[in-house]
């Protein structure tokens, strides 16, 4: 992202914030709208300024991507995939059926010769 896009971004991230209590009829919190305006200020007339903050903020959202995905895929498996196994295993299901039985001839599951009609499939 360029770095005058960064600066408009988060330009329009702390006017919202300065404007925020408006809503429940407080004060704006100007400290906010003097930090966008300076920003967008920045933003128009020496964007190279920004660089250092937009590669920080590129590297923390890198960082958080690992930690979140990381954690989001520990809690999926563990809350759900994990549970969902061992419940199979309580009740004896196996969906795989994964055994070997050296008497069968075959695991060829025969179907019926079932005659399909394809003119309307849906």
């Amino acid at each position: 992202m360029s770095n005058r896009i960064f600066g408009f971004i988060w330009c329009g991230i702390l006017m919202i914030v300065a404007f925020l209590p408006l809503r429940h009829a407080e004060d704006p919190r100007w400290i906010f709208a003097v930090a966008s305006v300076v920003l967008a200020c920045v933003s128009v007339i020496i964007p190279k300024a920004l660089s250092p903050l937009n590669r920080g903020w590129t590297k923390f959202g890198a960082f958080m991507h690992i930690v979140i995905s990381e954690t989001a895929l520990f809690i999926i498996y563990y809350a759900f995939i994990t549970p969902g196994g061992l419940l199979l295993r309580v009740f004896g299901w196996h969906p795989v059926s994964k055994t070997f039985d050296r008497r069968k001839e075959s695991y060829w599951k025969p179907h019926g010769n079932e005659i399909n009609d394809f003119t309307r499939p849906y």
